[in-house]
């Protein structure tokens, strides 16, 4: 029966430890809540490579962000090259938006030729979330 107090002492001194070693929450987090996923569309594209055909030099289009958007918006990119000779096309430089909704164009579209575009949109906050897109187009003028 010499046992039951020293049991009784020693629990009580662990259970005393652990909650000493429990840390406090004060202040809230000062961690972020993890970025959702971007959710892009690409409206006046057609995915099938014929499909989208300019009248001259410039194709519009739209970027739309379905998902939340990223605290410091996104950074779009149109990369194009044309397909027959791989020279690239050179485009304007990257656009960065907090709009759900951007307007984007193709320029500098050769003659009779197709253009391979690729478009990337890209979380300003958070670098690795992002979406790639391509589409052909055919410049008929």
């Amino acid at each position: 029966m010499r046992l039951k107090p020293y049991l009784i002492a020693t629990l009580c001194v662990f259970a005393l430890s652990f909650a000493a070693c429990k840390k406090s929450k004060k202040g809230g987090s000062t961690n972020n809540p993890s970025e959702e996923d971007l959710k892009v569309e690409l409206v006046g594209v057609v995915a099938s490579p014929t499909a989208n055909v300019s009248q001259g030099p410039t194709f519009p289009f739209s970027v739309k962000v379905t998902s939340k958007m990223p605290a410091s918006g996104v950074k779009i990119g149109v990369e194009a090259v044309v397909i027959f000779s791989n020279v690239s096309v050179p485009q304007n430089a990257a656009i960065v938006s907090s709009a759900a909704t951007t307007e984007v164009t193709v320029n500098n579209l050769p003659s009779m030729n197709e253009v391979r575009v690729k478009v990337t949109v890209t979380s300003e906050t958070k670098p690795t979330n992002k979406k790639e897109f391509e589409f052909i187009v055919f410049n008929k003028v």
